[in-house]
């Protein structure tokens, strides 16, 4: 083979090669997120979002968009009644039964409507003794890592029973809540 043949073939191919390791470096740039969250140690390095959650979910792995009931990701948490997703792991050490925490949240009807949110209102993270809160954040949010965020999936007798909390929340109903931990104490 001369020297002009192989110049054609070989100086095409390079070029192809060196643009498809560009696109690959871009992708993986883009399916991390850049969210450093707190531990009682100080801040934790992010954890990375699964590229198929971008199209659906901020870059902190939270979303303003209600998670179907019937996904297969649902885990039974006990015997309860209470269903779990965790969409982000979260760094460093978990969060005790009876801590005190500060996170992001939403709470959807499983109808799609929003009754209550942190991100949604762009407030500033809540912080709140879990023994004040429904017996569903007090059984779902212990085990939670810093950065984690996890979905609830909330019978009536976990969450506002009966009577629910009118006029947002009606009695008996069901609900789905996204927590966000940023830190606990």
């Amino acid at each position: 083979m001369e020297k002009s043949q192989i110049q054609k073939v070989l100086i095409p191919g390079l070029a192809i090669a060196s643009i498809i390791v560009l696109i690959g470096l871009l992708i993986g740039l883009k399916s991390e997120s850049t969210v450093a969250p707190k531990s009682k140690g100080g801040p934790v390095p992010p954890t990375p979002i699964k590229p198929s959650q971008t199209s659906d979910f901020n870059a902190d792995g939270t979303t303003l968009k209600v998670p179907p009931i019937d996904a297969p990701e649902w885990k039974p948490f006990g015997e309860n009644g209470l269903k779990i997703w965790d969409v982000v792991e979260g760094n460093g050490d978990v969060a005790p039964a009876g801590s005190t925490v500060t996170i992001h949240y939403t709470g959807w009807l499983p109808t799609g409507g929003i009754f209550d949110s942190t991100v949604q209102r762009g407030d500033p993270p809540a912080n709140f003794p879990l023994g004040n809160l429904i017996k569903a954040w007090q059984i779902g949010i212990p085990g939670m890592k810093p950065g984690g965020v996890r979905r609830l999936l909330v019978p009536p007798e976990l969450g506002y029973g009966e009577r629910g909390s009118p006029p947002k929340i009606p009695g008996g109903a069901t609900l789905v809540f996204e927590v966000k931990l940023i830190e606990f104490n």
